[in-house]
């Protein structure tokens, strides 16, 4: 975090000799905050009240936002305490300076705050009275402070010094829309403002269902690797003699129906057949030879980390980072976004491959429990290069659209109707991927101790089984092709 409730008391005390009427006031109400937090418990962490937050930044002037700021750092503080081994410290001062210098843990605790989850903390309707009572001349209604409240959580604002640029420009932008809505009429503002809030609502849950489809196909891609790895040597024999098996039941039947066809006819048919198999074998190995070194270079990979760089992992942030390349990926890249679009058909079919590259999982992603962003930032890259071939805008950021109430409305209507669906479509195809007969079956087989051992006998017999089989076909052949051909084998 860039700025922490301490770090905001520390400032106004430090800056005791700023011009102000009520400075002695504002600097005894920030000390006595600030020795709260240096109360030591074997209880509890002690910490301030959101409302006594609230106080001091009306006491020292602040505005709606920068004190909004303020009593959402307070509670997420509260909230991230609580939720992690930081409340085992002896006090609320220490709890806080390793949160400020640990972002990676700051950030894991973001994505499920919200005000009025922490103990003893109020929730946003209870914020709105408080809040409204303050600035009586504010006017927010409630619907347009869920959505204030909704979009500092969002951009993780309340991250920031309540004096940073990033504030100014956030309260600018924030005022110039208010502004805008409020010269609409109330009904108009309010239903704006709902389905505002179901869109980003919405694209939260796309986000995460775009996000869970690429993490099943990783899971199924670690359990294919898993599978090769324990079976991998006699799934191999398997794969061999099946395609031996069907080479030779072919070629009997040929036999059997053209009685003329000499065996060289016969090979010659087969050659291109022949060579998607063992274009298939060859790839299988290669997956097979891959699986016994996957654990290894996984585990040599995280051996350049300390286990102090490991925790300090911001899984969070990088979470999101991945859940942005994916979700711009499928808007630029999935068949269904690219109807009624500038593209070229060759451009639209070279775009659905990239779609189809980005959901397949990478060798060098395999092992590791989340996806690769490094993996899909070319995939993103090429699919940008061919949108801004054709001078179209590649921003896919949300924003509404439309020069007045009606337009709005009727944009975030359609914008509802088309997240639901192709949230509806993701799930499918995760659904899909997950009820394939293959990937249950290979679940199965590495379910248990006792299930592998039943499956490594059931694969021994079927081998046995070819191997009889092929000798009969083999000889079968042999007499259909006659005495001159007797002892040949089909190769």
């Amino acid at each position: 975090m860039n700025q922490t409730t301490l770090n905001f008391l520390e400032t106004i005390i430090n800056d005791r000799d700023a011009a102000n009427a009520g400075r002695e006031e504002i600097f005894s109400h920030a000390s006595a905050l600030l020795e709260k937090y240096s109360v030591k418990s074997d209880v509890k962490v002690t910490i301030p009240s959101e409302t006594d937050f609230f106080d001091l930044c009306r006491l020292a002037g602040l505005d709606l936002y920068r004190t909004l700021l303020i009593v959402l750092k307070s509670q997420f503080e509260r909230y991230a305490i609580e939720n992690s081994e930081l409340k085992m410290l002896p006090s609320a001062l220490e709890a806080l300076r390793e949160l400020s210098e640990k972002t990676a843990l700051a950030r894991s605790h973001a994505s499920p705050f919200y005000p009025g989850k922490a103990c003893g903390t109020m929730n946003v309707p209870k914020l709105h009275a408080l809040f409204n009572a303050g600035w009586a001349d504010a006017g927010f209604s409630p619907y347009e402070f869920i959505d204030l409240v909704n979009v500092m959580l969002a951009s993780n604002i309340f991250f920031e010094r309540v004096d940073s640029r990033e504030v100014d420009y956030f309260i600018r932008n924030h005022r110039r829309e208010i502004g805008i809505l409020r010269l609409m009429e109330p009904a108009e503002r309010e239903e704006l403002l709902i389905k505002k809030s179901m869109v980003q609502e919405l694209e939260k849950q796309f986000d995460d269902a775009i996000y869970d489809l690429n993490q099943k196909k990783l899971m199924i891609a670690n359990l294919n690797s898993d599978f090769y790895e324990q079976f991998g040597d006699v799934y191999l024999v398997i794969a061999k003699n099946e395609q031996a098996y069907s080479k030779l039941s072919r070629m009997v039947q040929i036999k059997r129906a053209l009685p003329d066809i000499t065996r060289e006819e016969l090979e010659e048919a087969e050659t291109e057949t022949r060579r998607k198999e063992a274009e298939i074998l060859e790839n299988l190995e290669t997956d097979i030879i891959n699986s016994k070194y996957v654990k290894f270079n996984v585990e040599n990979l995280l051996k350049q980390f300390t286990e102090e760089d490991l925790k300090n992992v911001d899984l969070e942030g990088y979470k999101r980072q991945l859940k942005k390349t994916e979700r711009e990926i499928y808007t630029l890249t999935h068949p269904d976004m690219l109807e009624n679009t500038v593209l070229t058909e060759k451009q639209k079919i070279k775009l659905c491959e990239l779609f189809r590259r980005s959901i397949e999982v990478t060798g060098e992603e395999t092992g590791f429990s989340i996806r690769l962003v490094s993996s899909l930032t070319e995939i993103l890259e090429s699919a940008r290069a061919i949108w801004r071939s054709m001078g179209a805008d590649v921003d896919t950021r949300f924003e509404v659209e439309g020069k007045n109430a009606g337009e709005q409305l009727a944009f975030l209507g359609r914008r509802i109707t088309k997240l639901k669906e192709n949230i509806a479509q993701v799930k499918n195809m995760t659904f899909n991927f997950m009820n394939d007969p293959d990937a249950k079956e290979k679940l199965a087989c590495l379910s248990s101790k006792h299930a592998v051992k039943e499956m490594i006998g059931q694969f021994e017999k079927k081998n046995l089984w070819y191997d009889m089989q092929i000798r009969e076909l083999e000889s079968e052949l042999d007499n259909l092709f006659g005495p001159e051909n007797f002892g040949n084998e089909a190769n």
